[in-house]
């Protein structure tokens, strides 16, 4: 599956991918309210979604975007960051 990564409403992007933690093929929507702020992960657009932090992860600094077009700069640099944290991984669990 290749990695695709789109903006798919005004202020949303998804993310359709192979988690190279797990294997598994994923589809993570992202959003941030209309003026900008938190980034969210999650389809309801609720304020109970959780917010992503630093490498798409649960912890850490908190990401913010000001629209849906530096969502989705933002969601591919993090991607990017996200993949090489577990290639990394990869290679120290394999030595």
């Amino acid at each position: 599956m290749k990695t695709r990564i789109k903006k798919t409403g005004d202020c949303e992007v998804t993310l359709t991918a192979i988690d190279p933690y797990s294997g598994d093929p994923v589809t993570w929507v992202f959003w941030v309210p209309t003026r900008g702020g938190h980034v969210r992960r999650g389809d309801a657009h609720s304020p109970d979604d959780p917010q992503v932090c630093n490498g798409l992860a649960n912890r850490g600094p908190t990401l913010t975007a000001s629209d849906g077009n530096d969502l989705l700069r933002l969601i591919r640099q993090e991607w990017q960051a996200y993949r090489r944290a577990a290639a990394k991984e990869l290679e120290r669990t394999n030595q």
